[in-house]
């Protein structure tokens, strides 16, 4: 057996003391090599993390697009309809109310409310019926069906202290697949044509405007009158015996 013998403090040949310091620097740099591994674990641990977190956060995001995506085509296929008070455009002078289909399906069960109840002008037929008619609900309505009713002449309504100016409807109706589309509510409000021009896109209105400036100019010449130019009074005349008609229809 070989010993190794401690003499003078020595190991080797080698003072005692530097081999303590030796041992302790390798001990020290062993424990430096440690706590950087641990560092760099640690770090790749955190960015593992952090990539985990980007990675789900991503799939999130894509997952949401797909909904939003998904949602914006179903959309897309609902019927969207809606109620208003609108001018006739034929003659200008007649506010009707008009439901429309302006989407691209068929609209069923198509429901509409009034707050106040529609109220016409006085003397013309009654909408109660139509009001209850929209109430009960109107099975299907085809993509761009419209369906329209007169209330009255705008000076009228807009003049009469009795009838109510402003309504607030409710608009709610199912898809072609029984599902229910979101609902509407907004205000119609009559007043919004007190200072707009009532002007007919022409047509009709203008034909009749010319066929009574015509026959007008043909009786004054047989009768050897100056010819009428009072068209306003031949329009509000022709306009009166429409109105006349539809009194009469009820």
């Amino acid at each position: 057996m070989v010993q190794i013998a401690l003499e003078d403090n020595t190991f080797l040949g080698i003072d005692a003391d530097w081999v303590s310091v030796a041992a302790a620097i390798v001990a020290l740099v062993a424990l430096t090599v440690t706590v950087w591994q641990a560092i760099v674990a640690t770090r790749e641990a955190g960015t593992a993390r952090d990539q985990a977190e980007y990675a789900k956060r991503q799939a999130e995001q894509a997952e949401e697009q797909t909904r939003l995506h998904r949602k914006l085509a179903e959309d897309a296929t609902l019927p969207y309809v809606w109620v208003d008070v609108r001018p006739d455009m034929a003659q200008g002078v007649l506010l009707r109310l008009v439901l429309r289909n302006e989407g691209p399906t068929v609209a069923t069960n198509v429901r509409v409310t009034f707050e106040p109840a529609l109220q016409e002008e006085p003397g013309l037929r009654s909408l109660a019926p139509v009001e209850g008619r929209l109430r009960d609900g109107i099975p299907s309505m085809p993509p761009g069906r419209e369906l329209r009713w007169v209330v009255g002449r705008s000076f009228n309504l807009l003049s009469d202290i009795s009838v109510p100016k402003a309504y607030t409807v409710t608009v709610d109706a199912n898809g072609p697949d029984g599902r229910p589309v979101p609902t509407l509510r907004y205000t119609v409000d009559m007043t919004d044509y007190e200072l707009a021009h009532g002007l007919p896109d022409g047509s009709l209105h203008v034909l009749t405007k010319e066929i009574h400036k015509l026959a007008g100019e043909m009786a004054a010449r047989r009768s050897g009158l100056e010819p009428s130019t009072n068209l306003d009074l031949d329009v509000t005349e022709h306009q009166e015996d429409w109105v006349r008609r539809l009194r009469s229809d009820d």
